[in-house]
């Protein structure tokens, strides 16, 4: 394991402090997808962890295709934590769509198109996670990267106080039906150099989000 810190010239903090300590490895190794049998019946991910791509990428996918990834952790403890690092589709064209659980029977998470060029992350509520790609007859791109991993199944809070740690160092992921957030320091001045995002799933599908901002002061 590699961990480095890299801090720009302004605005020191109080830092991090962490532990580490021996651990047995994960019983199954990694497991890619072959992308092949994806497009050909659909490929079938049964690993504590893995990834899986387009066609071809980093090159241009096909036309027409239709590619599904069923992931499925091997024990009933965990849930899918899926993590999109790259994706560029034809925009309106091609989709990528995700499902929280083992077919497109299941509630719709997301779908994508177009093109994103920081991580997107999606948590099942379940040990199934259903990924599938849909391309049209014209027009190609990079497609998509992904990596998958396991996590503790998502217990939806009825209210969530949302901190900022999370969310200016790689993004922070809400899975409750109402909750806060707050840029870092608030009420106080936010910070210079701030990246932050916050990604809000309702946990019952056919709801929608409603997002009340109450408070804006920014330079």
């Amino acid at each position: 394991m590699f961990l480095q810190l890299y801090t720009d010239y302004v605005v020191p903090d109080k830092g991090f402090q962490l532990y580490f300590a021996n651990s047995y490895p994960q019983s199954t190794t990694p497991q890619p997808g072959s992308n092949i049998q994806a497009c050909n019946g659909g490929e079938f991910l049964n690993s504590y962890s893995g990834s899986f791509s387009s066609p071809n990428y980093p090159s241009y996918y096909n036309n027409n295709l239709y590619c599904t990834w069923h992931i499925q952790m091997p024990s009933y403890s965990y849930a899918v934590n899926l993590t999109i690092t790259y994706l560029q589709l034809q925009y309106n064209s091609d989709y990528l769509y995700i499902y929280d659980g083992p077919s497109i029977s299941y509630p719709l998470l997301t779908y994508l198109t177009g093109s994103y060029y920081y991580p997107l992350m999606y948590y099942s509520t379940g040990r199934d996670m259903y990924v599938r790609l849909s391309t049209s007859s014209s027009g190609q791109d990079n497609g998509f990267q992904a990596f998958y991993t396991y996590t503790y199944p998502q217990q939806p809070a009825t209210t969530a106080a949302i901190t900022t740690d999370q969310a200016c160092n790689g993004g922070e992921y809400i899975y409750a039906y109402s909750g806060h957030i707050y840029s870092p320091n608030y009420p106080g001045n936010y910070y210079d150099y701030l990246d932050c995002s916050w990604q809000i799933t309702i946990p019952y599908y056919y709801y929608v989000v409603k997002l009340t901002i109450s408070d804006f002061n920014l330079e």
